[in-house]
């Protein structure tokens, strides 16, 4: 089974959260109709082993 992303509308938040039954949980689940974008970033789990053209931005 692939692994996708789920964005819910602002105004389904709380039904989704609070959802009963797993039909009132299909019924939140819509594709979404923009454009989405992305940005590429780099974990950090180490500041002692971060590059140091990074240590900036962290």
């Amino acid at each position: 089974m692939e692994k996708t992303d789920l964005i819910i509308a602002q105004k389904d938040e709380d039904a989704w959260l609070h959802a009963t039954n797993k039909d009132d949980i299909i019924s939140l689940m819509k594709p979404y109709d923009g454009e989405l974008g992305s940005h590429q970033f780099v974990r950090v789990t180490d500041p002692k082993l971060t590059p140091s053209f990074l240590s900036s931005t962290y």
